[in-house]
Formats: structure tokens, sequence, C-alpha cells
């Protein structure tokens, strides 16, 4: 698990908006990755097929998503956002503890 959950959680308890949680989460994801992929390079435990096709999806994800999410937001979906992110917090809080 990236921690990504439990920063958007705590991100939304102290009163960001949806987007400033998701990007901030995102920023503190990107040094977190970037850690742990210079320990795993140096330990030589790299899946260079695996990583590749891994990167790339990140990278198509790192355009399109803020552009939706901003789109989202904007919308009659907007308000429909962070009810579900929260669902889902709760399952996956769920699913961890069963």
């Amino acid at each position: 698990m990236s921690g990504g959950a439990p920063i958007i959680a705590g991100l939304f308890l102290i009163g960001l908006s949806t987007v400033n949680a998701v990007a901030t989460s995102a920023y503190v994801l990107v040094f977190m990755s970037a850690i742990g992929t210079v320990f795993h390079i140096v330990g030589s435990q790299v899946d260079w097929n695996a990583g590749i096709s891994l990167m790339v999806g990140a990278l198509i994800g790192a355009a399109i998503g803020p552009r939706l999410l901003t789109r989202l937001t904007k919308s009659k979906v907007g308000k429909y956002i962070k009810p579900v992110i929260a669902f889902f917090l709760v399952l996956l809080g769920f699913k961890t503890l069963f």
C-alpha cells in the first residue's frame, strides 16, 4: 500500500478541498516513491519489465488525472466525489482489518 488513502483522509479532516487533498497526496507520494526507487535500484531489486509498464501507466495517469478531477469537481458530479472517496477509504480500512 502506498499510504495515499490515509494521507487523503487526514487532509480531508483538516479541511482541504478534494483537488488540494489529491494534489498534496500525490506530491507526498512522488517523494516517497523516489526514495523507494533509489533503495530498490541500489539493492538490485527491480523488475524492469514490470517497472517500465507501471511507469508508462503512471505518466499517462498523471497527465490525465488532474484535468479529469478539475472537470469533475466543477460539474454536478463534484458533490459526490468526497463521499465516494470516503466510502472507499472506509472499505479499505475494513479490508485491512479483516
